[in-house]
């Protein structure tokens, strides 16, 4: 190796080892950071620590600022400390709000120690030119516009003095038009329009932020500011008010604990005539809320305290009431048809509205009879009915024309629709659109009146719709030899154990468009598994149910020649006595809640067990009875 070589190389070494220190130096630098991030990660979960359980010990209380500082100081490391500290400053500060809160009856007397300068300002959500002139008018000036000085475009301040003490109601008029500032805080007036509102206090001289400092429970107590001059014409309104009150006519008994108790053990036919007595009284109660919350607000614009603490507790007893009027005939519907005197067309009774005092009514069927898959609740389906009009037009169904009806709606195919179809391939070249063609209806309707949709995958029918009615229950068959399992789909079985060695499958639900179909059920031995029954061709079974151990083991589907294959599927286990939840969306509209319901009745199907022949599946009636369960 020559010198030069030799050169070149102690160059290239002197390199890569200045490379290696600096990435080590940079290596340093990242762990070095890494520590100090570790070391200020600690402290600050230290601080979150704290801060949590500190929040949880004085949810809304007052916290001095200098205690704020403290826990932002990243020099304060000792949480002891923090804690002495805070508890001391504390202490100071809870014996400053109990001196405030002494007179819980007058909180007035308090703060109402002397006239006060006062800003009151205005954010507007866009800008306004500046030449665009901003009012404020509030209680503090018999609600006459003053003009207010503008500091920015979407800002203007007004500069007054007012009598601290008290809650100020004002508003704004920005170009001719009445605005409120939605950063501040807002509340209907005694005329129901929206209208700012903020407290003024003044705890220390030269403090102009005297509200923020005041717990917010205290503030709330702080009367109304009502104007001398505005008092009497407020008075002689709510006289008005009291007067037209006093008109209302108690027509109905008042709802008590006592009546609810009773409630659950009432005859049916009782039940009936009380859900007309509840929805009358309901009516009442919300008239009578209505003028007395005008009378309370009318009343403590007028400063008139002792009207207002009264109907207060009235307005109280009566929303406790109302609640209960509310939960009473939700319980009463629950479940229910009702059917249009003069139509005669049957509704599920879907929901009450209690503070309009609605029933809301959903269309069973459509005008052919048909029965509606509706579970969006159209509009036109729906029937918002008020106390007068449900009374007058509708029918509840006593539970014997209840049980009868749900008999029928269940067991009546004429109540579902039977598609026979075929479906038309339109091959656009990049894809292929398939639609449906009704062939025939049963019962026998004009194909024309319905429309049909079809999933493009699997050329299942999912959908059949009756114009404004919506879907409607339906049931599809594909003519011809492409008709089978749609396999993307899962295959429910319900079965029920009867004995220790019988299995009682009671429902299938599938999706297959042939129209006939047939089953075959195998009971396993031990050592055998599905794979030994696989090989079924040449035989008329489309499916063959497989059992082991009391427990459905697999599912084979087999169509023509092609060879079988394993479906997926769930098995759901029911027994006498067991309980269930009934979702509020169920089909069958047992409530507009949820409900527990237990299995008192479980139909024979398809019974089997090991070395028998399975029986045929029958249909039998419902198999849930629905509990009736009322929360007061």
């Amino acid at each position: 190796m020559s010198d030069q070589d030799v050169a070149l190389m102690l160059q290239t070494i002197e390199t890569q080892r200045i490379q290696v220190d600096s990435l080590t130096s940079d290596v340093q630098k990242i762990q070095s950071s890494m520590d100090l991030f570790r070391q200020e990660n600690e402290i600050l979960e230290k601080r979150l620590a704290y801060a949590k359980r500190r929040a949880e010990q004085a949810k809304g209380m007052y916290i001095h600022p200098n205690i704020q500082v403290a826990l932002n100081n990243e020099e304060v490391k000792n949480e002891d400390s923090i804690v002495e500290q805070i508890d001391g400053e504390q202490s100071l500060r809870d014996q400053e709000m109990e001196d405030l809160s002494q007179n819980d009856k007058d909180m007035s007397s308090i703060f109402q120690q002397k006239m006060v300068p006062t800003t009151f300002a205005f954010y507007y959500y866009y800008a306004v030119g500046m030449d665009t002139p901003v009012y404020i008018m509030g209680e503090f000036n018999k609600w006459e516009p003053a003009i207010m000085e503008r500091v920015a475009d979407q800002i203007a301040i007004y500069k007054t003095q007012v009598l601290s003490g008290y809650k100020y109601r004002f508003n704004f008029s920005v170009g001719g038009s009445f605005a409120t500032d939605s950063q501040q805080s807002e509340e209907p007036d005694q005329n129901g329009q929206n209208v700012n509102f903020k407290y003024v206090v003044k705890l220390q001289d030269n403090d102009p932020n005297g509200e923020y400092k005041i717990d917010p429970q205290i503030l709330k107590k702080l009367p109304l500011f009502v104007h001398s001059e505005l008092k009497n014409i407020r008075e002689q309104e709510l006289k008005k008010i009291q007067l037209d009150d006093a008109e209302l006519q108690e027509t109905t008994a008042k709802v008590t604990n006592e009546v609810l108790q009773n409630l659950q053990n009432e005859d049916d036919d009782v039940k009936i005539q009380i859900l007309s007595l509840f929805l009358r009284r309901n009516r009442y109660v919300l008239t009578k809320l209505e003028s007395l919350r005008k009378i309370r607000k009318f009343s403590e614009a007028s400063a008139n305290s002792e009207v207002f603490q009264q109907t207060t507790e009235q307005i109280s007893n009566l929303e406790d009431e109302h609640l209960k009027i509310i939960k009473a005939i939700k319980f009463l519907i629950r479940g229910r048809i009702a059917k249009s005197i003069n139509q005669g067309e049957y509704y599920y009774i879907n929901s009450f509205r209690g503070d309009a005092n609605e029933l809301v009514l959903r269309r069973v069927y459509d005008n052919f009879g048909i029965l509606l898959n509706d579970n969006q609740a159209s509009e036109f389906n729906v029937v918002n009915t008020n106390e007068s009009y449900f009374l007058e037009s509708f029918q509840v169904l006593s539970k014997e024309d209840e049980r009868q009806f749900r008999n029928d709606l269940i067991n009546n195919k004429a109540h579902i629709l039977l598609v026979r179809f075929n479906v038309n391939i339109i091959d656009y070249g990049y894809y292929q659109q398939k639609d449906c063609q009704p062939v025939e209806l049963q019962p026998q309707l004009p194909i024309d009146q319905y429309s049909y949709s079809i999933e493009q995958s699997n050329q299942f029918v999912y959908a059949v719709t009756r114009g404004e009615y919506g879907d409607v229950k339906h049931e599809a068959y594909r003519v011809g030899e492409e008709a089978g399992n749609a396999q993307d789909r899962n295959i429910h079985f319900y079965t029920n154990e009867i004995a220790s060695n019988i299995l009682n499958i009671f429902h299938i639900h599938l999706d297959d468009s042939s129209e006939q179909v047939t089953f075959e059920t195998q009971y396993l031995q031990e050592n055998q598994s599905t794979q030994d029954f696989i090989e079924f061709s040449g035989s008329n079974v489309n499916y063959k149910i497989l059992v082991k151990n009391q427990r459905i083991h697999g599912l084979l589907y087999q169509k023509g020649s092609e060879p079988a294959k394993e479906l997926r599927f769930y098995e759901y286990r029911f027994n006498k006595g067991t309980f269930a939840n009934v979702d509020y969306s169920n089909k069958l509209e047992y409530s507009p809640e949820n409900l527990i319901a237990q299995v008192v009745e479980i139909p024979i199907g398809i019974l089997f067990n090991y070395n028998t022949t399975p029986m045929d599946f029958v249909h039998q009636d419902a198999c849930i009875k629905v509990l009736e369960v009322m929360w007061m």
